[in-house]
C-alpha cells in the first residue's frame, strides 16, 4: 500500500509539474469516472467491485463525443490535464476502499495527504 501510494504521489506531482495549464476536452470515460466518484458518496458503485457485479456489465457507460466541460451535479467545470489525471487516481483509491474495507482508515489518511500535497503544489504554482 505504501509503494502504491508513493507511486501515485509521484505521478500526481509530475502531472502538475508538466501541466501546460490549457483547457482539455472531457472524454466520456472521464465524465463516467467523476459520476462514480459523486455517486460513491451515497453508495458503492457496482463496477468498482473486483470482479464487477453483474448489473454493471449490462449497464456500460457507452462512448460519446468529448465535451468542453466536466459536469458535476449540474454544474460545468473547465479542467486541465492534471485535474483529469488526479480524478482518475482518486477513482483508483475509491476502488481500494470499496474492495478492502480493512484498510479504509489507512487509505483515507493517504487520500487526505495526497490532496494536501496536490493543493500545496497547486497553490505554490498559482503564486509564481
Amino acid at each position: 500500500m505504501i509503494a502504491y501510494h508513493g507511486t501515485r504521489l509521484t505521478k500526481s506531482a509530475k502531472a502538475v509539474e508538466d501541466e501546460q495549464w490549457t483547457q482539455i476536452d472531457v472524454s466520456s470515460d472521464l465524465q463516467h469516472t467523476v459520476n462514480l466518484l459523486v455517486s460513491s458518496a451515497t453508495e458503492d458503485a457496482n463496477e468498482c467491485f473486483i470482479p464487477p457485479r453483474q448489473e454493471t456489465i449490462a449497464n456500460g457507460n457507452g462512448t460519446s463525443a468529448p465535451t468542453k466541460q466536466l459536469n458535476i451535479e449540474d454544474k460545468g467545470f473547465f479542467i486541465v490535464k492534471a485535474t483529469s489525471e488526479t480524478l482518475v487516481l482518486l477513482a483508483d483509491y475509491l476502488k481500494i476502499v470499496i474492495n478492502l474495507e480493512l484498510v479504509v482508515m489507512d487509505v483515507m489518511s493517504r487520500i487526505i495527504e495526497y490532496l494536501k500535497v496536490s493543493y500545496r503544489f497547486l497553490d505554490g504554482q498559482d503564486s509564481s
